[in-house]
């Protein structure tokens, strides 16, 4: 019997998934689609050890198997050639804008100097948790200045970024898991913090005013408010009220390559601190002193002699904002940052 009006129809068969034993390994491959530009299939292969005499595949290239198929299913297996200084990259593109002037400066530091050169060309999928405890260890021996060790709170901020950076990759869909988060950097030892005795601060307050007044001024200020040195060079006198007796924390001074910095605090909170009538006598004083020439009247924080061994020793600051307490640099040697 002859038919008529049929044409023969073939159908293609795709292998999803295939493993095969490749000298010494158990090869597996799954199929991944077709390239929407090319049109190509699109497999991922990847392979484990097989042992001497095996005949057919092993419990590993089963457990491979059914991962390679879960990670195609979900999609992960688009990144998983990424490596940890792409991760690093595509992350600070992405935090960047919300992290701090200082903060995005410390990271980069750390990612250049600590994390790229030891595991920067690492895959995503081939990093593993004894890899990252086997840098914290070698950082920790001698990841700081010529070889030296570097302290356990540095490892640990370098801990901080990898697992910051990991969980973005982990939230983006590139990693099932965050390897960072069963990594175990140095534990830090706290110290017993030791102020110094009213004799002691008293002594200091006198030789910071002898040296200069202005400066004695600033210390005074830092031990009766507990400011930090950044946000005390912030100072505006639009923060003060001296009928009151009160003063504003809104805002805070670094230097960061060689350029000063107005930023928010570091807590990110406006701080309301009551002053006794001795401070405001003071900031009276030299408020008087400011108006007359404020040129003269200056904060001289950038020497490292012995009057800022007793607190910590000060980076050069002027604040860059209209009417600061102390002391004022030219507009070109600074910027404004929100």
């Amino acid at each position: 019997m002859l038919v008529t009006g049929l044409s023969p129809v073939w159908h293609r068969v795709v292998v999803v998934c295939m493993i095969r034993r490749h000298r010494q390994r158990w090869q597996v491959t799954v199929y991944a689609g077709t390239d929407p530009v090319t049109g190509r299939e699109r497999r991922v292969t990847r392979s484990v050890p097989a042992k001497p005499g095996q005949k057919g595949p092993s419990k590993e290239a089963r457990e491979l198997e059914a991962r390679l198929l879960l990670e195609v299913g979900t999609g992960d297996h688009r990144n998983a050639t990424v490596t940890v200084k792409e991760l690093l990259e595509e992350w600070l593109e992405q935090a960047g804008p919300d992290l701090s002037p200082t903060t995005l400066h410390g990271y980069e530091r750390y990612i250049a100097r600590s994390i790229v050169p030891a595991i920067g060309t690492v895959r995503l999928d081939k990093l593993t948790t004894a890899m990252l405890d086997r840098l914290y260890r070698e950082l920790r021996e001698s990841g700081g200045v010529n070889g030296g060790p570097l302290a356990p709170a540095t490892v640990r901020q370098v801990h901080a970024v990898i697992r910051r950076a990991l969980h973005q990759a982990e939230r983006w869909g590139w990693i099932n898991r965050n390897p960072a988060a069963l990594a175990t950097p140095p534990r830090i030892v706290r110290h017993e913090i030791r102020p110094p005795t009213p004799d002691q601060v008293g002594r200091i307050l006198a030789a910071a005013r002898d040296e200069d007044p202005v400066f004695g001024l600033a210390i005074w200020l830092a031990a009766v408010t507990g400011a930090r040195r950044g946000e005390l060079c912030g100072l505006q006198w639009a923060d003060l009220d001296l009928d009151v007796g009160t003063l504003v924390i809104r805002h805070s001074v670094v230097e960061l390559n060689h350029r000063l910095i107005v930023k928010a605090p570091k807590t990110h909170q406006v701080r309301r601190i009551a002053v006794d009538d001795a401070t405001v006598a003071l900031l009276r004083g030299h408020r008087a002193v400011d108006g007359q020439g404020r040129a003269r009247a200056r904060v001289r924080c950038g020497a490292r002699g012995e009057r800022l061994r007793a607190v910590r020793r000060c980076r050069r600051c002027g604040p860059a904002a209209p009417e600061p307490v102390f002391g004022s640099l030219p507009p070109s040697r600074a910027s404004t940052e929100d």
